[in-house]
């Protein structure tokens, strides 16, 4: 992403759900929310020895749209005994994608993959400068 689509995500507010699970266990992840998902990786790295990768990104129009989802979507995996502790599950990844739908649906919020944002992003930025040329500000 470009650092002008970077600036404008941070700006509007966009807060990610993300899922980094380890390159040779997919199955097992940790879910957290991001901001900044270009720094959120490289800070659980040193974490583990393991090489770690995203498995899910959806973008949400906000930091407490996001963390209520994780919130059900963890109480969820730990009441059915999917915890490895400290935010870490074991569970198929399909599961985890129904989870974050179901708790998408309770909140009637929008979720967005990382295409679909940068597409908004750059769709946004075209029309505002489009309004500026037209001198509609």
């Amino acid at each position: 992403m470009s650092r002008d689509l970077r600036i404008r995500r941070k700006t509007i507010g966009y807060c990610a759900i993300c899922a980094v699970g380890m390159v040779t266990d997919p199955e097992v992840f940790r879910l957290a929310t991001a901001e900044n998902v270009e720094a959120h990786l490289s800070q659980l790295q040193p974490g583990t020895w393991q090489a770690l990768q995203f498995q899910r990104v959806l973008w949400t129009p906000g930091f407490a749209v996001a963390r209520t989802i994780v919130v059900g979507v963890e109480r969820f995996l730990t009441d059915v005994g999917n915890s490895l502790g400290n935010h870490w599950y074991r569970a198929p990844l399909e599961l985890l994608d129904q989870l974050i739908v179901a708790q998408q649906m309770t909140l009637k919020a929008r979720l967005w993959t990382h295409q679909e944002l940068v597409a908004r992003l750059r769709n946004h930025a075209n029309e505002e400068a489009d309004r500026f040329a037209n001198g509609v500000f």
